[in-house]
């Protein structure tokens, strides 16, 4: 592989989204520190006769990320996604990933906590697969703290972002707090409420995420996280001098934290200092320990033989990171019998969540698919 270049395959939608150009420039900083030059393209055939590299992929669409890169690895090269989450599409490609699962779950308890239980998630747009992931642990994490959270509570942008934050208001009886998926719509959000004569916070809690410059600048300023694009890109160009480094890996993933940024849209209410908690959607690796692994074994051995199809499937979903609501739409029953079926294995396996149960499984059995197989024979 030609290890003097970074090829750069960016999708066209991405010369006009914020993020990814802040993602681009990350990578052209990362690229600079390490004396490399940064070839950008546009056309996803140029790639189809030319010997294996290793391509960057910026993008932020389902459809054309998971095309470009499935075709990509078809021609005989390394794929490294920086903008798409990887984990959602299901791909196992390299890349670093900002989990923005765990961090509409911070701020959703962050919330609760402040007292506002009425909350919309507004500015998702339909396309954008990390949009998606916000939406789903969104809908998944609310119910789970027993909030009246539903897909009604979340507005899109996917015609204007405009109309979108309009459509909110107009329905602002409904609620005491927005999470916006970025600053930009955070920022709009707050514009026209202060035209509506809406108080923020008094009235509404906004937040947004990103830590853009505008958001600290706006009054009131804006509660957000830092979801750092620019070190996304960075750590891309890390990862790529892994691979080159160890071009028999299968994969690198790299994870940057995020961390809430109060501010006085929220009236600067105070967050916890707790970051995990019961509704935490990363799974945790089993603690070997607390406990024999004879003793996981029997369990583990235990819940598969009492498992029906069901709850083969669902260890199956668990295996993979599924949240409920996802485990709840591909296996055609509702989240409550998810939630049901899950409290029952958890007590199969000894273990106390979902987080637990993931590890657990992953510890022994490598693939899900074998998972998948063993509850297609139980039908």
């Amino acid at each position: 592989m030609n290890k003097t270049a970074i090829d750069i395959l960016l999708e066209p939608a991405g010369t006009h989204n914020a993020l990814i150009m802040r993602s681009m420039t990350g990578l052209e900083f990362g690229a600079g520190l390490k004396h490399q030059t940064v070839c950008y393209h546009n056309d996803l055939r140029c790639f189809e006769t030319r010997d294996p590299l290793i391509v960057f992929v910026v993008s932020v669409s389902q459809g054309w990320t998971r095309r470009a890169a499935t075709l990509l690895k078809q021609w005989g090269h390394k794929v490294i996604l920086v903008g798409a989450d990887s984990e959602a599409l299901g791909l196992d490609f390299s890349g670093p990933l900002l989990n923005r699962a765990n961090l509409v779950r911070r701020l959703l308890e962050y919330f609760v906590l402040a007292g506002r239980t009425r909350i919309a998630s507004v500015g998702n747009q339909t396309h954008d697969i990390n949009d998606q992931v916000r939406g789903q642990a969104f809908v998944a994490v609310g119910e789970a703290l027993g909030l009246s959270i539903s897909a009604n509570d979340i507005y899109r942008a996917d015609d204007d972002l405009v109309a979108c934050v309009g459509r909110f208001l107009d329905n602002i009886a409904k609620y005491d707090g927005a999470i916006c998926v970025n600053d930009m719509a955070a920022v709009e959000l707050m514009r026209q409420s202060r035209e509506r004569g809406i108080g923020v916070p008094e009235r509404l809690y906004v937040a947004g995420s990103g830590n853009s410059r505008l958001g600290q600048v706006v009054t009131p300023s804006l509660t957000t996280t830092t979801l750092d694009y620019f070190q996304l890109g960075v750590l891309a160009i890390d990862i790529w001098r892994l691979m080159q480094r160890y071009p028999d890996a299968d994969r690198f993933q790299v994870s940057l934290p995020c961390e809430l940024i109060i501010r006085e849209s929220t009236a600067c209410f105070p967050a916890s200092d707790k970051k995990e908690s019961a509704h935490e959607v990363r799974y945790a690796p089993i603690d070997m320990e607390t406990e024999s692994a004879g003793g996981c074994l029997d369990r583990l051995e235990g819940c598969l033989i009492a498992g029906d199809a069901l709850d083969i499937s669902i260890l199956g979903g668990v295996h993979q990171g599924s949240s409920v609501a996802s485990l709840a739409e591909k296996l055609f029953v509702s989240q409550g019998t998810v939630n049901n079926r899950l409290k029952r294995l958890y007590a199969l396996c000894n273990v106390q969540g979902k987080n637990e149960l993931t590890g657990l499984l992953r510890c022994y059995i490598t693939e899900a698919s074998a998972l998948g197989c063993l509850a297609a024979g139980c039908s």
